[in-house]
């Protein structure tokens, strides 16, 4: 990070981001006369919406983490740190010259747009005590569902217009579980040839990364605390909405459903502790069983993990062995029997062909790509794949869950359900709204 005078000049270096940790600093305030900085971190693979905001000691590089959970930190004249989680601003009171935190966060402000890939929350506080901020509808409520062929060619599916996030297919195809954020921001279920939504969860929680059986019968989800809390539990429940959800795994740290490897287990996303990376690990569906690590705890970060469908494959995304992302391939369940990388010029969101002599992932940003790799198994267990190719930009559909991706195929193999952000949401709605003497009310709520 550079800083640089009001009067122009050469930029100075104040903080190094050591590259090896693919770590990513951003948002950044000097405090306490330039001694002190405050910044968002992104974890590796993750997004800043999984992130950190920590105070750095610039002399000897030392980092108190604040927040865990947030994103766009700042400290306010009126003795608070406020920041954004999800669409929503919090703040607490924190001592100015200790930089401790003080009481409980407080929800300040909801259905603020977020902007997770950038670090920065679409709001802004002056020192007077007037806020502005964009409302998330200006970004979000034009989100459609749309399915997108090999070619880039896209078609309406008729689906009403929402805020949708997760959206996972059934093994048929003729249902897809979506994650809707407005609202209570709970799960739905669209039926893909009556081109209808029913209601799946409620309740005061977010409801999110649904995962089908392979029966179409039941669906397995994490739900979570909406204030400030990584906190959660993975429930299952029958797809037709009947009965009550059954919980089956509960951790203090997020933990994401990823596939039902079989009756017996479930793959999933998660860490040991908050804070700590995202890993892969398997998860057996038994009362008082523990989750187990499925690959090597030295090894970085892996998100998105995925099993081909004929059960003898691991493609997941980390930065093993890279300054980024990218996807890897191992044997399963014999993780460390081989190891290939895929890709090269960074990768996520990796997902199987049905067939499983294709793996389809997203290329790393600014210049968003669908990319196909043709891999093959031989007799003697060698895996074997072809030279990534670009089927399509993918820059226009939602890719902003973090680590999570939020598109699939068809049963066909032969097209995409993607999340579309029609432009004219994104260019033409651009409301602000300012509340003015804002800090009277942050006063009286947060002592």
């Amino acid at each position: 990070m550079l800083t640089i005078s009001e009067n122009g000049g050469e930029p100075e270096t104040i903080l190094e981001v050591p590259r090896d940790t693919a770590e990513r600093f951003a948002q950044p305030q000097l405090l306490d006369g330039g001694r002190r900085l405050l910044v968002s971190i992104r974890p590796p693979g993750g997004s800043f919406a999984d992130g950190r905001i920590a105070v750095v000691t610039l002399a000897d590089g030392q980092r108190r983490v604040l927040v865990d959970g947030g994103m766009d930190g700042r400290v306010l004249r009126s003795g608070h740190l406020v920041w954004i989680r999800d669409d929503t601003v919090f703040a607490q009171a924190v001592d100015p010259s200790t930089l401790q935190l003080r009481g409980a966060p407080i929800p300040m402000l909801e259905r603020v747009d977020p902007a997770s890939g950038s670090g920065a929350g679409h709001f802004a506080v002056s020192d007077t005590g007037t806020v502005v901020y964009r409302p998330e509808d200006a970004a979000s409520s034009g989100r459609t569902l749309v399915w997108v062929d090999r070619a880039g060619r896209e078609e309406p599916t008729g689906a009403p217009i929402q805020d949708y996030g997760h959206v996972r297919l059934s093994r048929s195809g003729t249902q897809a579980a979506v994650h809707i954020g407005s609202g209570e921001r709970d799960l739905w279920i669209w039926e893909v040839e009556r081109n209808t939504l029913r209601k799946l969860t409620t309740g005061p929680e977010m409801d999110i990364a649904p995962v089908w059986s392979a029966d179409d019968q039941r669906i397995f989800y994490t739900s979570v605390l909406l204030v400030g809390s990584d906190a959660g539990r993975i429930y299952e429940r029958p797809s037709n909405g009947t009965g009550s959800p059954v919980a089956i795994g509960e951790s203090t740290a997020l933990t994401l459903p990823l596939m039902l490897l079989n009756p017996r287990e479930l793959l999933v996303q998660g860490r040991a502790a908050p804070g700590q990376p995202a890993r892969a690990w398997v998860w057996p569906l038994a009362p008082n069983a523990a989750p187990k690590l499925l690959l090597a705890e030295s090894l970085p970060l892996q998100v998105n993990a995925t099993v081909s469908p004929d059960g003898r494959w691991l493609a997941y995304q980390s930065p093993e062995g890279s300054v980024r992302d990218e996807i890897h391939v191992r044997p399963f369940p014999d993780v460390e029997s081989g190891h290939w990388q895929l890709s090269s010029d960074g990768g996520t969101k990796p997902v199987w062909a049905p067939s499983g002599r294709e793996l389809f992932f997203q290329s790393s940003p600014p210049a968003r790509r669908m990319m196909r790799v043709e891999v093959q198994a031989s007799r003697d267990g060698a895996f074997t794949y072809g030279p990534p190719a670009v089927l399509f930009e993918t820059n226009r559909y939602r890719n902003d869950w973090g680590s999570f991706r939020a598109f699939d195929i068809a049963p066909d193999g032969r097209r995409f359900l993607m999340i579309a952000s029609p432009g004219a949401v994104d260019t033409d709605d651009q409301r602000l709204l300012v509340v003015t003497n804002w800090f009277e009310e942050l006063n009286a709520r947060v002592r």
